[in-house]
């Protein structure tokens, strides 16, 4: 990271990320690195600053990526690029995006794989070889900007995606595939709409402890011939800072056993709703103590209407070092309702709770709301 990288108070960040999983016992492995680089200007590059009032300008933000996805039943490249403006006053924070592009290749794909594909048209559509270029937004308020807040404060965060509307009316210039879809650079371009919001609360008491809150919701929807949207831009929840009784993408869509053709889990919907609450305390030095409760899945237009009543709920207990530049945390997410499960047998006992499958165990960095 370099604040000042030509003498004008530009910003240059290099990253770099890395993923891997493993199933205990077998020879499953799934492995991801990325790579990425932004460009950040002390200006609005386009209009003059007599445009602007206050001291705080928005910056222009350049940013590029690569991420490669080694998994068992694939192998794929995403590239993503972005030119945008972001205004950061502190309490608001707003990142707009006019032009925002994303190369999806699949280089190699497991022959039982692409039969469950040529099988299912929705998740083809979630899976194919694609350009994803649109624009976007993010707007974030909240009352507290620190990075570990010490006083009662809330957020919300409103998160947009608009992609291939204005590409689609030039569908008539486009050339055609085999079935009259429209390609650009040879490849077929998303089409959707997706919007994601979160809302959060935490109330802090004189007794050093606080309870958080949050209600996280977001839906999108695929337009034109399309039936879902990109497999990257569904929604999933589980993991370490949403339904922590389930691994990551392990739950839903509704009330869905977990696919056999995804060796690692990878359950994802159209839409989502996710409520949760945490009791907070200090327990001694610098260690954390909590509490928790949350509600939610993730659902597909397709196939459920009666959504309520495949809410799944888990409970859970964690464990946290705030050392006050950075937490550690340790979650114990504890299932309570499952609605994979047969019906009837959806409320899980205290006996299972400690049985395979019946929890999960998550370590993070920062609260998970």
């Amino acid at each position: 990271y370099h604040k000042n990288i030509f003498r004008g108070g530009e910003w240059l960040s290099l990253g770099f990320n890395g993923n891997f999983q493993w199933k205990p016992g077998t020879s499953t492995r799934a492995n991801e690195f990325g790579v990425s680089a932004g460009l950040s200007f002390p200006r609005f590059l386009g209009l003059p600053y007599r445009f602007f009032k206050g001291q705080i300008i928005p910056r222009t933000d350049i940013q590029l990526s690569l991420n490669y996805q080694d998994r068992p039943e694939f192998e794929r490249w995403i590239s993503s690029g972005s030119f945008g403006y972001t205004r950061n006053s502190g309490h608001f924070l707003y990142q707009i995006y006019p032009l925002r592009a994303t190369v999806v290749r699949v280089s190699r794909m497991s022959e039982q794989f692409l039969e469950v594909l040529l099988k299912n048209r929705y998740l083809w559509d979630s899976f194919y070889d694609h350009i994803d270029a649109g624009v976007g937004a993010t707007f974030y308020w909240t009352t507290d900007a620190s990075l570990l807040p010490r006083d009662s404060f809330h957020y919300t965060r409103v998160q947009t995606d608009f992609s291939g509307n204005l590409i689609s009316l030039f569908n008539p210039l486009l050339p055609k595939d085999l079935v009259g879809d429209p390609l650009l650079f040879g490849l077929p371009y998303s089409r959707y709409v997706r919007v994601a919001v979160d809302r959060g609360r935490t109330i802090r008491f004189r007794d050093e402890s606080s309870l958080a809150l949050r209600l996280s919701a977001g839906a999108g929807y695929a337009l034109g011939s399309q039936l879902s949207m990109p497999f990257e831009k569904q929604f999933f929840v589980g993991g370490a800072s949403s339904m922590r009784g389930w691994q990551s993408r392990a739950l839903g869509p509704g009330d869905s056993q977990i696919v056999d053709y995804f060796t690692i889990p990878s359950q994802t919907g159209d839409y989502k709703l996710e409520v949760g609450a945490e009791y907070r305390r200090k327990f001694f030095w610098k260690f954390e103590a909590a509490v928790f409760a949350e509600a939610g899945n993730v659902w597909s237009y397709e196939k459920y209407s009666n959504w309520l009543s495949t809410i799944a709920a888990d409970w859970g207990v964690g464990l946290r070092l705030n050392l006050d530049f950075i937490l550690l945390r340790l979650d114990w997410g504890i299932k309570l309702y499952e609605p994979s499960r047969d019906e009837g047998s959806r409320w899980l006992t205290p006996a299972q709770w400690v049985q395979s499958g019946g929890s999960a165990l998550h370590f993070g960095i920062g609260y998970p709301f």
